[in-house]
């Protein structure tokens, strides 16, 4: 039995003299190195010291967490937070998903999924764990990829090693939902896929996907209760257009308040309105057209 950061408890643990190289393998199921009295684990990537809660060797991806010491083991909660290899800790946007009424199992989950990697140009991989069911995001190629898709890669990052949880549930085509709620800590990834349906220009499923992470990072990160609008929600609002959601879809987003729409001006120099209506069967109608 250990301390969350890997100390052994004293006092009671059976001691063994076994000499079964099996043993060493101790805390997180990382093997133990005590020659020469280091007392370290070996992480893989890096090595870990459990009597300062520290890392032996600078992160490998301290650029992704700027926030914290590149020495930090697990953002310092190891209750929360993992770090399967020395790499990086993870912890994730903590997701439930909810299967539409008539749609097999798990076929939210599989649209989410499909929707996250196609977004990275398939360099990433999404997993759900099983066990906490937060998401881990997984480098699987080098790519190339687009500006636009980096930029998705760096929102959705930035989401799942935030230290701060949202809890956000996947809906799929939810009448009460159109595309995301803040209040609710809900994206509707029925509505999401629209918008690449309806052809290039103004909002992208990328794009929209990547605002919608982005408010739910934002309202954790503020300390929002589920069910309820964070104090600042309209900046919120803001900030996910101009930092995550105009940088994936490659254009710049204008709200027009007193109609309703939207008009991007796209990289080409021209302008394209968009609309968004609800539909009976819960889903939405995405309507792009080019301005003169």
């Amino acid at each position: 039995n250990y301390y969350p950061f890997g100390m052994k408890h004293k006092g009671y643990n059976t001691v063994s003299t076994s000499t079964n190289p099996a043993l060493k393998y101790k805390y997180n199921g990382k093997e133990f190195l005590d020659e020469l009295g280091l007392n370290m684990y070996d992480y893989g990537a890096r090595n870990y010291d459990p009597a300062i809660g520290r890392w032996m060797n600078i992160d490998p991806k301290a650029e992704v967490s700027r926030r914290w010491s590149p020495y930090s083991y697990c953002y310092d909660n190891p209750m929360r937070f993992v770090d399967p290899d020395g790499m990086l800790a993870q912890d994730i946007i903590n997701p439930k998903f909810t299967d539409a009424p008539g749609t097999a199992t798990g076929s939210t989950q599989a649209a989410y999924v499909n929707e996250v990697q196609k977004a990275t140009g398939n360099t990433y991989k999404v997993d759900i764990n099983l066990v906490t069911g937060n998401v881990q995001f997984t480098q699987v190629a080098t790519g190339p990829v687009t500006a636009e898709q980096q930029a998705f890669i760096d929102v959705y990052s930035s989401a799942v090693y935030s230290p701060a949880v949202a809890d956000v549930e996947i809906v799929n085509n939810d009448a009460n939902v159109d595309v995301g709620s803040i209040k609710d800590n809900q994206i509707d990834i029925g509505d999401v896929q629209e918008f690449d349906k309806t052809g290039p220009g103004a909002a992208s499923s990328a794009g929209t996907l990547a605002h919608e992470t982005k408010e739910q990072q934002l309202k954790a990160e503020a300390g929002g209760v589920k069910g309820t609008y964070p104090a600042g929600a309209l900046g919120m609002h803001r900030s996910a257009i101009r930092t995550a959601e105009d940088k994936v879809n490659g254009n710049r987003r204008v709200e027009n308040y007193s109609t309703g729409d939207n008009i991007f001006f796209e990289p080409d120099r021209t302008k394209t309105s968009q609309t968004v209506t609800p539909t009976p069967a819960g889903g939405i109608t995405v309507t792009k057209t080019k301005i003169p």
